[in-house]
Order: structure tokens, then sequence, then C-alpha cells
């Protein structure tokens, strides 16, 4: 499965602060940037989806759709991401190899 900003069990971004106004971890993805963590106490699309699996229940086909559409935005994301930093580099090989290494875990 792909990396959920949304789930559950991901610390909020403000975990462990010794302030609560200071983040404590942060997303380099604009779709995780203010979604990081349980706050909502809610499960996410692949909370639900991965449950399902373990207790060997049916997936309702739009939480599949959900999935699939968490995905693609994901996806979409991380390529535009991708296609600025090779444009905007004189070295892409470099510049964009740390960019590809951590996206390639998200996916």
């Amino acid at each position: 499965t792909p990396y959920d900003f949304f789930s559950i069990v991901h610390y909020p971004k403000y975990a462990h602060a010794k302030n609560a106004s200071m983040d404590t971890i942060t997303s380099r993805f604009d779709l995780g940037k203010d979604a990081l963590g349980y706050e909502n106490m809610v499960l996410s699309v692949t909370d639900k989806i991965e449950l399902s699996k373990i207790f060997e229940c049916p997936v309702d086909k739009s939480l599949e759709e959900d999935y699939l559409a968490y995905i693609d935005e994901l996806f979409t994301e991380v390529m535009e991401k991708f296609r600025i930093c090779i444009e905007n580099s004189t070295r892409p090989d470099e510049d964009c190899k740390l960019f590809c290494q951590e996206s390639e875990k998200m996916l």
C-alpha cells in the first residue's frame, strides 16, 4: 500500500512537541501537509481496507473507488513534483535523486 498520511496510526504533525504550535513532522507533499495523523480519530480509506483484509471482510465498492482516487492523487502529485525538479535543475541526476528515493517509498 502507498504511504498513508491520513492513517489513524500516524502521529499528528505536532506529536511530542514541547510547544503544540510547533510541528515535529512535516510532509513534503501537499496531499499530507495538513492531514498528518489521527487528529480526527477517523479511519482512513487505507486503514479500512487493511482492516477488512485482516478480518477477511468484503471491501465495499465505494471504498475501493476512494482508495484508487487517493492513489491517483498521490501519484499525480509525485509526478508533478518530479517534473518540476527536472525542469528547474542544472543537474537533475544529482538534484532529483533524493526526491526519487523518497517518492519510491511512498508508492
